[in-house]
């Protein structure tokens, strides 16, 4: 999907990595998703074993087929790309922020926002919620809740 909205050149300050971002580097197995309503496409492919309380809030979704993708932490991935600093993490990875957050621990010293999904209650198993996405992150400030994202500002950064 993300391929398809870059593929006409319009972003060309975009570069788009098919990789997965998690806690530890190497393959992974990844759930892929599909609809099952007839929608289009679904963007909600995960590297988490799912709850049945995601089955019970998105019956129209599909997480059966499964592929082996390769995956990389923050910390490994910024440096290998000559990423300094970030202004901006955008962090929508279907239940794996808590792998995101713990494999980027030094790249998120020097990120400035975060913009990451939470939920009140787990859909993945290991999934943080609200509290503990918070609890694992101080010194990040909460500047803006939208529907089920955080939008979290690193109070250590200028």
């Amino acid at each position: 999907a993300v391929r398809r909205e870059l593929g006409d050149g319009r972003l060309d300050c975009v570069r788009l990595h098919e990789i997965a971002v998690s806690d530890r580097s190497g393959p992974v197995e990844m759930r892929l998703s599909r609809r099952l309503d007839g929608g289009a496409y679904s963007v909600s492919s995960t590297i988490c074993e799912p709850l049945p309380a995601m089955a019970d809030g998105f019956p129209w979704l599909s997480l059966e087929e499964r592929a082996t993708v390769e995956c990389v932490t923050l910390d490994a991935f910024a440096p290998a790309h000559g990423i300094e600093a970030v202004e901006l993490l955008w962090c929508d990875v279907e239940g794996a922020e808590r792998q995101v957050i713990e494999g980027g621990r030094k790249t998120l010293e020097r990120t400035r926002w975060a913009f990451v999904e939470v939920w009140d209650r787990p859909l993945f198993a290991g999934q943080w919620v609200r509290a503990d996405m918070l609890a694992a992150l101080p010194g990040w400030r909460v500047e803006a809740e939208i529907e089920n994202n955080l939008l979290l500002r690193n109070e250590a950064s200028p």
